[in-house]
């Protein structure tokens, strides 16, 4: 947990989160917030708030044990609070759900296993500045804070540069088809635990997204020969969770496209094969554990 000198506790709860020139702080705390009680107060609050956004970040956890005969299916770990049917995800990359929880100890059915579908459909054209754009992000939270307490006229042009840049860099993703990824059954240990299997793709259905799409073409049904057509799924998309599978939240990243199988005549659906983005789940030693879509008593 990052924790702020009180001053630039109180400087960001007062503003927002924002950065303001030196001179303006002065000029907008008011009187009264130069007691000490009130100071308190404020820092109550704000410690509150942080401790709620690292909560909604999950709980951390620990892999105890995997059993060779299972490596690809399952494996225990050991974290409070453990929920049946809690996500767990390594840094921002799905790996399975608890399946079972005893005590302090839960039972985590791996993505990679072919008895877990999960529901994910194609997210295109943001990935790729994902982690650029969390670097950016870290270096703007940097500079916000040593401006705070610093007139240094060279780090407001570089904080000024680096939001511009900030805004070009983002791109609303396209969300194109959707289907039901799962991994693929193994009788060796320790195989390629990575690779998953997908079925079911296409765009039949309008959704909160857009509506329908063409199958081959990409291209809205109502807009044929209108409009360039795009591949609905093609290798190197990112598949990411749509929640319709009432275990997964949406949004979380899954994995990467690597093969797309030829349409067959008559066919409705495309058939894949993706690499999984946590990637090998061999030397998993640390997860996190997110709160369930929805609970049940524990068995």
């Amino acid at each position: 947990m990052l924790i702020l000198p009180k001053s630039a506790q109180f400087a960001l709860k007062t503003f927002g989160g924002k950065w303001v020139p030196q001179e303006r702080i002065k000029e907008k705390i008011p009187p009264h917030t130069t007691n000490t009680a009130v100071l308190e107060e404020k820092l109550s609050i704000l410690t509150e708030k942080l401790h709620a956004y690292e909560s909604s970040k999950g709980k951390q956890g620990v892999v105890i044990k995997r059993d060779p005969s299972m490596w690809d299916a399952f494996l225990w770990i050991e974290a409070p609070d453990l929920k049946v049917n809690s996500p767990v995800v390594f840094g921002d990359a799905l790996i399975g759900v608890v399946e079972e929880v005893r005590g302090r100890k839960g039972l985590v059915r791996l993505i990679t296993d072919e008895q877990l579908p999960v529901a994910v459909r194609v997210s295109r054209g943001v990935d790729e500045e994902r982690l650029l754009t969390s670097k950016v992000d870290e270096l703007l939270e940097y500079l916000s804070l040593r401006l705070l307490s610093s007139h240094d006229t060279s780090l407001e042009e570089l904080y000024t540069l680096l939001k511009e840049k900030k805004m070009k860099m983002k791109k609303t993703p396209q969300l194109l088809a959707k289907g039901v990824i799962r991994g693929r059954s193994s009788p060796l240990w320790r195989s390629y635990s990575y690779r998953l299997v997908g079925e079911g793709f296409n765009y039949d259905f309008a959704d909160e997204e857009g509506p329908p799409l063409d199958l081959r073409s990409g291209i809205p049904y109502t807009s044929m020969g209108k409009e360039t057509p795009k591949p609905l799924i093609q290798v190197g998309d990112t598949l990411i969770t749509t929640g319709y599978d009432g275990i997964f939240p949406r949004g979380l990243l899954v994995g990467y496209v690597t093969k797309v199988y030829p349409l067959e005549e008559g066919a409705t659906a495309y058939a894949i094969e993706a690499a999984a983005a946590a990637g090998s789940l061999h030397e998993l030693s640390h997860v996190t554990v997110l709160d369930p879509v929805f609970e049940e008593t524990a068995r």
